[in-house]
């Protein structure tokens, strides 16, 4: 199993699929097609170390206030590769390269 996004766990936030971004069920089938592993919001917690630093937050383009308060989504941003927008995931996949945000 390979990919672009291979050993990265993506938690997507509330309001994404549907908002200037493909619906909830397409957005899932994109990632996961690109080896990402899903994350949901009750498993953010459970997260060690090492699975938290493999971890990327998708926000809408632009991020709203309300998906960066959060404070256990904020954390897991924190610790993990950050904030990152469906645009950017749509580039990265396209040029397929991560890039920084």
């Amino acid at each position: 199993k390979g990919g672009l996004l291979n050993g990265w766990n993506i938690y997507i936030c509330e309001g994404v699929a549907g908002n200037k971004a493909p619906k909830q069920e397409e957005l899932l089938l994109i990632i996961k097609a690109a080896g990402g592993n899903i994350l949901k919001y009750p498993d953010i917690n459970s997260l060690g170390k090492e699975d938290q630093a493999k971890s990327i937050v998708l926000t809408s383009t632009p991020a709203t206030s309300e998906q960066k308060k959060d404070p256990k989504v904020s954390r897991l941003a924190r610790f993990g590769k950050g904030y990152f927008t469906t645009s950017w995931l749509f580039d990265c996949i396209i040029n397929q390269q991560l890039k920084g945000n």
